[in-house]
């Protein structure tokens, strides 16, 4: 398997998002830019957009966040289902995180292909490991359903971080469900063959 960097080197880098949100709010925060950060983890599973992972540049138009440190992504630790506090959920009283996405956020949500991106990466010389792959489909299936169904970004991070009143509304209680259900098919299945066996 081969693992690397993508590194891009900026130097105008005003500081972390944790030092500089009221800054940020005062000079008015692109949503779309928060979307999109909240879009990804979900979808990869980021296990660690605490507020030292947002970098903030201070642009001409505003505010630009730069998401950074994406080595917890599909990490195996008993609840690969889970997202630990994104700090993109601290924005939820200051933000339109109740309201409906953009059309453009919709559209791509919508265009997601993992199998069409695992073979790109294999392509790129990456070999997929297979408990990444599953937790890159369900994740992106549950991206996928919930956009398609008109959630909000609010209620997709609460079913991604464990944060619904209902615990059977997160995807990690669901994900749990479905896979003591499979064994449960399976162990019926093995009962019914065994039975019917009279070779």
């Amino acid at each position: 398997m081969y693992s690397g960097v993508l590194v891009e080197f900026r130097n105008d880098i005003t500081g972390q998002i944790y030092q500089l949100i009221d800054t940020v709010w005062d000079m008015g925060l692109n949503m779309e830019e928060v979307h999109r950060i909240a879009l990804a983890d979900v979808r990869f599973g980021n296990m660690d957009r605490s507020g030292y992972n947002i970098l903030v540049a201070i642009e001409e138009n505003g505010p630009h966040l730069i998401p950074i440190d994406h080595g917890m992504c599909f990490i195996e630790n008993g609840l690969g289902y889970t997202l630990c506090g994104p700090y993109w959920l601290k924005f939820s009283d200051k933000c339109r995180f109740n309201e409906a996405l953009s059309e453009e956020c919709i559209n791509y949500v919508g265009s997601l292909n993992v199998d069409a991106d695992i073979a790109f990466l294999s392509q790129c010389g990456w070999d997929f490991p297979e408990e990444y792959v599953e937790k890159f489909k369900i994740n992106t299936t549950f991206l996928k359903k919930a956009v398609a169904q008109g959630f909000t970004l609010l209620h997709i991070g609460n079913m991604a971080s464990f944060r619904c009143n209902d615990p059977m509304f997160t995807l990690q209680v669901i994900v749990e469900s479905e896979k003591l259900d499979f064994m449960t098919r399976v162990e019926n299945r093995i009962d019914e063959r065994l039975k019917g066996y009279n070779e």
